[in-house]
């Protein structure tokens, strides 16, 4: 059986944190005002999609890099595999749930052909699911799942100049995108994020590679104090642009520079949390490892919840806040639930694909 890494699922851990955050904040916190700037300031927490970007990329990579060098067999069979057990169970419940739904209440189900297809997040914002509106960045993931293969197959050195330029392209898409169309396409479309993309994939290939040179670097990032300083530097930056304006971080033409910042705060995260690879829980871990393991589930019911919780609060007198609590613990309740009883019988079954005896996602 594979063994988790400690340091990738608290990042998976602080990912998900953000998004929940950011989406339950208006429970919390008014829209105006002081509190408002700060609630605004919260919504960076949906960069946490970017961190899900980085971390998959970098450990689907490198995986496949380790099967490839060990000559394991059938290594594409395995790792479409691994991938369809782990994210299209609870991916296409969801959409079935929202199906019945919809037919019982004689509604049209937004964008359920984009859903079924996982192309969702090419017409997210023009056609919104409100239910499952956050499954745009499901099927942007799947769709970058498709150049992880492709790219580890490629010798190192026409890997990089690849690798180099998708992070070119990023930038540039998302000023077209952000000039011509409304948000959130800027924020959904697959090709916003292939620098974050990129950037985990390349970041594999070094660490697989494990030249001295690259080991002494690594080290520098997570310790020099020049390299934090940058990273507490981007995150004040965007800290501030977000309490100002927060649809001018994530969807005008700023997000040419916004993104790479959110995504170089989260590569010195990740970095920094596997710099000494860790696989037993401590009691100082076990929370965040706990959160880390079922964040795909507490992903996929926190939006629902947000949208019921919006809901109740025009229905009843209970505050927001007492709802937003209440909501928040049933979706890791929930979330608890679906993964003993819907996750963990595929997880076993994904994990008769790997033969890793390293972190696996």
């Amino acid at each position: 059986m594979a063994q988790r890494s400690v340091g990738l699922d608290i990042v998976r851990a602080v990912c998900v944190t953000g998004v929940v955050l950011t989406h339950f904040s208006p429970f919390f916190l008014p829209a105006t005002g002081l509190a408002g700037a700060f609630r605004s300031a919260v919504g960076l927490g949906s960069f946490g999609v970017t961190g899900f970007f980085l971390l998959s990329s970098y450990l689907l990579t490198g995986i496949l890099l380790r099967e490839i060098g060990n000559k394991r067999p059938n290594v594409w069979g395995r790792y479409w595999a691994r991938r369809a057990l782990r994210i299209w169970p609870l991916y296409y419940l969801a959409v079935l749930v929202v199906s019945i739904v919809g037919l019982i209440t004689a509604t049209r189900v937004a964008g359920l052909p984009w859903l079924l297809t996982l192309t969702y997040n090419w017409v997210n914002w023009s056609d919104t699911n409100e239910l499952l509106g956050h499954f745009w960045s499901m099927c942007a993931e799947e769709q970058l799942y498709i150049l992880i293969p492709i790219l580890s197959f490629i010798a190192f050195k026409w890997r990089w100049r690849i690798l180099v330029g998708l992070i070119v392209i990023a930038p540039i898409s998302r000023f077209l995108v952000a000039t011509h169309l409304p948000y959130p396409a800027v924020w959904n479309f697959t090709t916003s994020h292939l620098d974050v993309f990129a950037l985990g994939a390349l970041l594999a290939s070094f660490d697989y590679a494990k030249h001295p040179r690259w080991i002494a670097v690594r080290a520098w990032i997570t310790r020099s104090w020049w390299s934090v300083a940058a990273v507490v530097a981007m995150a004040l930056t965007l800290g501030i642009a977000a309490a100002r304006d927060l649809s001018w971080v994530f969807g005008s033409v700023a997000s040419t520079w916004t993104y790479v910042f959110a995504a170089l705060v989260w590569t010195w995260l990740m970095l920094k949390l596997t710099q000494k690879p860790q696989t037993e829980v401590t009691s100082a871990t076990r929370a965040p490892v706990w959160l880390g393991q079922r964040s795909y589930g507490v992903y996929v019911y926190h939006w629902p919840a947000v949208i019921f919780g919006t809901w109740l609060g025009t229905k009843v007198g209970i505050p927001l806040p007492v709802i937003g609590i209440v909501l928040i613990a049933a979706v890791l309740a929930f979330s608890e639930f679906s993964f003993r009883f819907i996750e963990s019988p595929f997880l076993r079954l994904k994990s008769r694909f790997s033969r890793e005896t390293v972190p696996v996602p």
